[in-house]
């Protein structure tokens, strides 16, 4: 996986408003494919917020998004339990994780995120959220999810 170099060196990674904040956001994220990544990315920044005097953190993440390049939900959750108990151990910050859905992909795609999140009882899933593009399908589309 390689990134787009200029939007690498670009300050902010390129991005000027929401839509370009998405674009950005889904080409870095595109490099986390396994869940070691998932662990380390994770790791590192609760590493950093510690640093910062953050005591805990809640990651968002969307099932679906790991699971398209072969990372099972329960294996994600499994990397930042992983990435949890290291950093809780190492630097007193501790995190949870609330799974989403991406708006932007509509109503199908939350469903199905909201039946694989509903379907695990795991100490590190607290909740499950709407993420993405605000502007894309109202709200009352999302009921069912």
């Amino acid at each position: 996986m390689s990134l787009n170099a200029a939007l690498w060196a670009a300050k902010g990674y390129g991005w000027h408003d929401f839509t370009s904040f998405l674009r950005a956001y889904d080409h870095i994220a595109s490099v986390i494919v396994t869940a070691q990544d998932l662990e380390e990315v994770a790791y590192d920044y609760l590493f950093r917020s510690a640093q910062l005097g953050t005591t805990y953190v809640e990651f968002m993440l969307s099932p679906p998004d790991l699971m398209r390049v072969g990372v099972a939900f329960d294996d994600q959750l499994a990397a930042l339990s992983a990435a949890r108990e290291r950093a809780l151990e190492s630097h007193g910050i501790d995190c949870r994780m609330i799974a989403t859905a991406v708006r932007h992909l509509g109503a199908a795609a939350a469903i199905q995120a909201a039946k694989i999140a509903a379907g695990r009882r795991h100490d590190i899933l607290v909740g499950f959220g709407l993420t993405g593009d605000e502007r894309m399908f109202p709200v009352r589309d999302f009921k069912e999810a």
